[in-house]
């Protein structure tokens, strides 16, 4: 999933941005940010993704992805892409690309929790290159994650 897909290295990197926000997963996020940079996301795409959709209206994110982090956002929180969103995906994307995007998603839901079961840290070297932004989210998610696993 993810070197060899279909979709282009740029969609991949923000839905598994989007993933790694709605799993609390840090060491995706970290793992991820570079990844993106490097597949073109820029700066401003990835400084939206932990606020979306609160920022929907700002036109940092194409529709293209703000299509894409919906549809990523329902395969998290109903597990379907709702017809309002699957539709206009249908238009953008080919049938292929429409099956990767959910196996995507649901790939990194999976890395996520068992990254997170496990207790697996990111490598420092991850969290370094991160710049004070893009660290912030980091610190977001694994204080979630931690919270996550006290409250059972």
């Amino acid at each position: 999933m993810l070197m060899r897909t279909r979709l282009p290295r740029s969609d991949v990197e923000l839905v598994v941005l989007r993933t790694a926000c709605n799993c609390a997963s840090g060491y995706e996020w970290a793992q991820h940010v570079s990844l993106a940079r490097k597949s073109g996301l820029h700066a401003e795409a990835i400084a939206a993704v932990p606020g979306w959709p609160a920022d929907e209206g700002d036109s940092t994110l194409t529709g293209r992805q703000r299509m894409l982090l919906a549809a990523t956002d329902d395969l998290y929180e109903r597990r379907v892409v709702t017809t309002d969103n699957w539709e206009p995906l249908a238009h953008e994307l080919d049938e292929c690309e429409l099956v990767e995007l959910c196996m995507l998603v649901g790939h990194y839901e999976m890395l996520a929790m068992t990254l997170s079961s496990l207790g697996v840290e990111p490598d420092a070297s991850s969290v370094d290159w991160l710049d004070q932004q893009d660290r912030e989210t980091f610190d977001r998610l694994q204080s979630r994650a931690t919270s996550r696993a006290s409250d059972s």
